[in-house]
């Protein structure tokens, strides 16, 4: 990606963190992520996840098409030349050879485990998209279905993507964020 691109980005991120902390003033995070407070689903954690994940989805083709990848994954250019670009072509790549079935951030200050985002793509015999993605793709475009459909935990898995995709870019990762431990 470019350097206007990146800064851009940046610029797109810290409004998105804004938006996402806006949301913890009304459903407050708490380090067991089987709290039923991130059940809780919404129109503002709806509209919080159709922007989140529409920025994930436009930084996962980024980072598909990032040079920096030729040499350390395998097939990559195989996966680059189907044109076709969604979850399910991002898996391989991405999950495997990229740790995003592995990776993940806590909660700032609480203690509690790592939100890992893609672990269901460390299931090597059955391997599915992410709960959070299936919700906000078979509903993007059927609002009031989305706004009864996305969670808090769904909004904050999200948010734990988007830090990951963000900080990919080099030479200005994100030193730090307001909501994660370990960025």
């Amino acid at each position: 990606m470019d350097k206007k691109r990146v800064e851009e980005m940046y610029v797109r991120f810290l409004r998105l963190e804004d938006m996402f902390l806006g949301l913890t003033e009304h459903v407050p995070l708490v380090a067991d992520l089987a709290d039923p407070r991130y059940s809780v689903a919404s129109p503002k954690a709806a509209e919080f996840g159709l922007e989140c994940c529409m920025w994930i989805e436009t930084l996962m083709g980024e980072l598909l098409s990032d040079k920096r990848w030729d040499d350390k994954v395998p097939s990559i250019q195989d996966v680059r030349d189907k044109g076709i670009l969604n979850m399910d072509v991002y898996r391989e790549p991405m999950g495997k050879w990229m740790g995003f079935s592995r990776g993940g951030y806590a909660i700032r200050d609480l203690g509690g485990p790592e939100i890992v985002p893609f672990a269901e793509w460390a299931d090597e015999k059955n391997p599915q998209n992410p709960e959070w993605f299936r919700i906000y793709s078979k509903y993007k475009h059927r609002r009031f279905e989305l706004d009864k459909r996305f969670t808090m935990g769904h909004a904050l898995k999200a948010y734990v993507t988007l830090v990951m995709l963000v900080n990919h870019w080099r030479p200005r990762p994100l030193p730090f964020t307001r909501v994660l431990e370990g960025v």
